[in-house]
């Protein structure tokens, strides 16, 4: 009897759809991943080109990304200490890297 079976077939659609799901959630996880370690390496790009130009981190933070002394760095003063210092990298995804819990400001890690 064909309405005997109704409940399979709902069941492997209901089956499918979480199967789909799944594989949406996991290409979500996998490319997040992926940006992330490009964030950190983009970070790390920066990073050696502080160093390079103002010997450490904490001579850089001071007199080319936080002119204020704030001890904070918005993400308009990094963009505009990015081009100031003809950085060329990826400001966009270093802002992301650097601002951790999306608050807009960063400090001296």
């Amino acid at each position: 009897d064909a309405r005997g079976l109704q409940w399979l077939v709902a069941d492997a659609r209901r089956q499918k759809v979480k199967l789909e799901s799944k594989r949406r959630s996991l290409r979500v996880a996998v490319t997040k991943m992926r940006s992330e370690q490009i964030a950190q390496y983009i970070l790390q790009d920066f990073k050696q080109f502080l160093k390079r130009n103002f010997g450490n981190l904490f001579r850089a933070w001071r007199r080319a990304l936080d002119i204020d002394g704030s001890m904070n760095l918005q993400r308009a003063e990094l963009f505009k200490a990015c081009r100031q210092l003809e950085w060329r990298g990826d400001v966009k995804t270093l802002w992301q890297a650097l601002d951790h819990d999306s608050s807009g400001l960063t400090t001296l890690e």
